[in-house]
């Protein structure tokens, strides 16, 4: 799957500004963060691993900079790689 594919990426106008002020409260006081499903039932503890990357996409959120995730193991095509650096393919290939 391209890495292009908008599932991958998060846009800070998906989140409403007081939502990412109040994630920021709560990471800057906790070490550790709880998910909790909607019917209140069923709580696990947010991984530590999982959890530093919470503290460092969330105040790009507010910073209104999308957070673009990609597999590891994930392919470029040379157009993918060119839309990710912002130019194109053109410019790409002659680069490589």
């Amino acid at each position: 799957m391209p890495v292009t594919e908008q599932k991958n990426r998060l846009d800070p106008s998906e989140l409403d500004p007081a939502e990412i002020e109040r994630l920021l409260f709560v990471l800057s006081r906790k070490r550790t963060a709880l998910l909790i499903d909607p019917e209140g039932n069923e709580k696990a503890e947010i991984p530590p691993a999982l959890y530093r990357h919470l503290v460092q996409v969330v105040p790009m959120m507010k910073e209104r900079r999308a957070v673009l995730m990609i597999p590891e193991d994930e392919a470029f095509t040379t157009q993918a790689a060119a839309n990710f650096l912002g130019m194109s393919r053109q410019t790409f290939v002659n680069l490589i």
